[in-house]
């Protein structure tokens, strides 16, 4: 892997241009609903004022954690974590494969984060093959890989793991 910082910018640049897109998108669509809502006859705009108002709340709240996201990338530490294991974990009926990771933050203490891999849905009678799939295939991907991952210097225990930047031990 490169430099840390060759790494930051990396991972700073592909996230800035995919909250572009999204802020771009967002404005669009908003500018979109803005106008039907003007242009329409009286009777029909009063719906879309309330579509308009419904659509910016979630909106917001995800532009707002593009933001959050970006700002924690740019502020938080960086180390490499190893996936030590890839196990299930099928609380609730919702089978879910989990990865165990290991990583060594600037104070010395080694953490260890569990990070959903992917999660198989509704648990159904006679989905045990699928799901003995699921964590197989998920082993061979993830066991044994380093990746990287940002986090928290004041709390380290917390952070974001840059599962599509995964390397081979």
């Amino acid at each position: 892997m490169e430099s840390i910082d060759e790494y930051r910018r990396k991972v700073l640049r592909r996230t800035y241009k995919k909250d572009l897109r999204i802020f771009a998108v967002t404005v669009a669509v908003l500018a979109l609903l803005l106008v039907l809502a003007v242009v329409l006859p009286s009777f029909m705009r009063f719906l879309f004022w309330i579509l308009l108002i419904l659509f910016l709340i979630p909106l917001v709240l995800m532009c707002d954690l593009c933001v959050m996201t970006f700002r924690r990338l740019k502020r938080w530490d960086v180390a490499i974590g190893s996936i030590d294991e890839v196990y299930l974990e099928d609380e609730d009926q919702t089978p879910t494969t989990i990865a165990k990771i290991s990583y060594t933050a600037s104070d010395g203490k080694k953490y260890i984060h569990e990070h959903d891999i992917q999660c198989y849905g509704d648990y159904e009678e006679g989905c045990e093959d699928t799901v003995r799939n699921m964590i197989e295939e998920d082993k061979k991907k993830y066991e044994n890989k380093l990746v990287p991952l940002f986090y928290c210097p004041s709390n380290p225990e917390h952070c974001l793991v840059m599962m599509e930047d995964l390397e081979r031990k």
